[in-house]
Protein backbone atom coordinates (compact mmCIF):
# COMPACT_ATOMS: atom_id res chain seq x y z
CA UNK A 1 0.00 0.00 0.00
CA UNK A 2 2.69 2.71 1.06
CA UNK A 3 4.80 1.65 -2.09
CA UNK A 4 1.69 2.35 -4.43
CA UNK A 5 1.15 5.57 -2.94
CA UNK A 6 5.04 6.73 -3.77
CA UNK A 7 4.21 5.58 -7.43
CA UNK A 8 1.66 7.29 -7.20
CA UNK A 9 2.76 10.58 -6.42
CA UNK A 10 5.63 10.16 -8.90
CA UNK A 11 3.26 9.74 -11.44
CA UNK A 12 1.59 13.19 -10.43
CA UNK A 13 4.53 14.98 -10.25
CA UNK A 14 5.67 13.54 -13.68
CA UNK A 15 2.07 15.01 -15.17
CA UNK A 16 2.06 17.92 -13.82
CA UNK A 17 6.00 18.45 -14.97
CA UNK A 18 5.39 17.01 -18.80
CA UNK A 19 2.33 19.97 -18.59
CA UNK A 20 3.84 22.77 -17.41
CA UNK A 21 7.13 21.83 -19.90
CA UNK A 22 4.43 21.57 -22.20
CA UNK A 23 3.04 25.11 -21.48
CA UNK A 24 6.37 26.89 -21.11
CA UNK A 25 7.84 25.53 -24.84
CA UNK A 26 4.19 27.06 -26.20
CA UNK A 27 4.46 30.06 -24.99
CA UNK A 28 8.24 30.28 -26.21
CA UNK A 29 6.87 29.22 -29.94
CA UNK A 30 4.25 31.78 -29.89
CA UNK A 31 6.53 34.63 -29.05
CA UNK A 32 8.13 34.86 -32.86
CA UNK A 33 5.25 34.31 -35.00
CA UNK A 34 1.87 33.79 -33.15
CA UNK A 35 0.91 30.07 -31.52
CA UNK A 36 0.08 28.69 -34.99
CA UNK A 37 3.38 26.38 -34.61
CA UNK A 38 2.30 25.59 -30.75
CA UNK A 39 -1.13 24.57 -31.89
CA UNK A 40 -0.19 21.88 -34.32
CA UNK A 41 2.87 20.75 -33.18
CA UNK A 42 2.48 20.85 -29.13
CA UNK A 43 -1.23 21.50 -28.33
CA UNK A 44 -2.02 17.63 -29.20
CA UNK A 45 0.66 16.42 -26.48
CA UNK A 46 -1.01 18.64 -23.64
CA UNK A 47 -4.20 16.53 -25.09
CA UNK A 48 -2.83 13.50 -25.29
CA UNK A 49 -1.72 13.91 -21.38
CA UNK A 50 -5.11 15.27 -20.45
CA UNK A 51 -7.38 12.63 -22.87
CA UNK A 52 -9.99 12.26 -22.61
CA UNK A 53 -10.86 15.02 -19.89
CA UNK A 54 -9.16 17.27 -21.84
CA UNK A 55 -11.09 17.12 -25.11
CA UNK A 56 -14.26 16.64 -23.52
CA UNK A 57 -13.05 20.24 -21.28
CA UNK A 58 -12.25 21.64 -24.75
CA UNK A 59 -15.71 20.65 -26.83
CA UNK A 60 -17.66 22.70 -24.51
CA UNK A 61 -15.47 26.03 -24.15
CA UNK A 62 -14.41 25.28 -28.05
CA UNK A 63 -17.05 27.73 -29.44
CA UNK A 64 -15.75 30.66 -27.84
CA UNK A 65 -14.52 33.38 -30.28
CA UNK A 66 -10.35 33.71 -28.76
CA UNK A 67 -8.10 35.92 -30.17
CA UNK A 68 -5.75 33.92 -32.10
CA UNK A 69 -2.53 34.81 -29.90
CA UNK A 70 -5.03 33.72 -27.37
CA UNK A 71 -5.87 30.05 -28.27
CA UNK A 72 -2.81 28.05 -27.14
CA UNK A 73 -2.28 29.19 -23.83
CA UNK A 74 -6.35 29.15 -23.32
CA UNK A 75 -6.83 25.67 -24.70
CA UNK A 76 -3.84 24.79 -22.98
CA UNK A 77 -5.31 25.60 -19.56
CA UNK A 78 -8.64 24.11 -20.46
CA UNK A 79 -7.08 20.93 -21.47
CA UNK A 80 -5.08 20.98 -18.21
CA UNK A 81 -8.38 21.72 -16.05
CA UNK A 82 -9.45 19.02 -17.59
CA UNK A 83 -7.03 16.38 -17.20
CA UNK A 84 -6.08 17.38 -13.27
CA UNK A 85 -10.09 16.94 -12.56
CA UNK A 86 -9.79 13.70 -14.13
CA UNK A 87 -6.08 12.59 -13.06
CA UNK A 88 -6.14 13.92 -9.83
CA UNK A 89 -9.46 13.80 -8.74
CA UNK A 90 -11.81 11.78 -10.77
CA UNK A 91 -9.82 8.62 -10.92
CA UNK A 92 -8.93 8.52 -7.64
CA UNK A 93 -12.21 8.81 -6.56
CA UNK A 94 -14.13 5.73 -8.58
CA UNK A 95 -10.64 3.78 -7.82
CA UNK A 96 -10.96 3.82 -4.44
CA UNK A 97 -12.68 1.28 -2.12
CA UNK A 98 -15.21 2.39 -0.30
CA UNK A 99 -14.37 3.28 3.33
CA UNK A 100 -17.52 1.72 6.11
CA UNK A 101 -17.94 5.13 8.03
CA UNK A 102 -18.40 4.65 11.88
CA UNK A 103 -19.38 6.31 14.42
CA UNK A 104 -18.03 4.42 17.33
CA UNK A 105 -21.02 4.37 18.79
CA UNK A 106 -21.23 0.98 19.75
CA UNK A 107 -19.85 0.32 23.26
CA UNK A 108 -16.77 -1.26 24.09
CA UNK A 109 -17.25 -5.22 25.35
CA UNK A 110 -17.14 -5.14 29.03
CA UNK A 111 -15.78 -7.90 31.22
CA UNK A 112 -18.22 -10.24 33.72
CA UNK A 113 -17.12 -8.71 37.20
CA UNK A 114 -15.97 -11.40 38.18
CA UNK A 115 -13.28 -11.55 35.73
CA UNK A 116 -11.99 -8.15 35.83
CA UNK A 117 -8.88 -7.19 35.22
CA UNK A 118 -8.82 -4.74 38.04
CA UNK A 119 -10.50 -6.07 41.07
CA UNK A 120 -11.80 -3.56 43.28
CA UNK A 121 -10.79 -2.58 46.45
CA UNK A 122 -12.37 -1.85 49.87
CA UNK A 123 -12.80 1.29 51.23
CA UNK A 124 -10.06 0.67 54.06
CA UNK A 125 -7.68 -0.12 51.36
CA UNK A 126 -8.08 3.07 49.84
CA UNK A 127 -7.22 5.06 52.77
CA UNK A 128 -3.91 6.93 51.71
CA UNK A 129 -1.37 6.57 54.36
CA UNK A 130 0.97 9.91 54.92
CA UNK A 131 4.85 9.61 55.08
CA UNK A 132 6.94 10.65 57.76
CA UNK A 133 7.97 13.81 56.38
CA UNK A 134 11.68 14.62 57.69
CA UNK A 135 11.06 18.64 58.75
CA UNK A 136 13.68 21.02 57.83
CA UNK A 137 14.25 23.92 60.70
CA UNK A 138 14.14 27.25 59.82
CA UNK A 139 16.77 28.63 61.91
CA UNK A 140 18.54 25.98 64.61
CA UNK A 141 19.34 27.19 68.36
CA UNK A 142 22.51 29.13 67.00
CA UNK A 143 20.20 31.12 64.68
CA UNK A 144 21.33 29.86 61.24
CA UNK A 145 19.50 29.24 58.20
CA UNK A 146 19.90 26.23 56.36
CA UNK A 147 22.04 27.81 53.70
CA UNK A 148 24.83 29.43 56.48
CA UNK A 149 24.62 25.76 57.76
CA UNK A 150 25.73 24.25 54.72
CA UNK A 151 28.53 27.26 53.73
CA UNK A 152 29.60 26.36 57.01
CA UNK A 153 29.93 22.88 56.66
CA UNK A 154 31.96 23.29 53.30
CA UNK A 155 34.31 25.86 55.08
CA UNK A 156 35.74 23.50 57.55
Amino acid sequence: MQLKGKWYTIIRACWLAASISLLHLGLGACLPRGCYIAEVELLPFMYLLSFPGGLIATAFVASLDLLPSMDFPVYWLIAFCGGYLQWFWLIPKLTSRPEIVTLCLSPPPLAPPEISAFPLKKRADLKRKRKPRRRIVHFDRHGLTPLERALRINRS
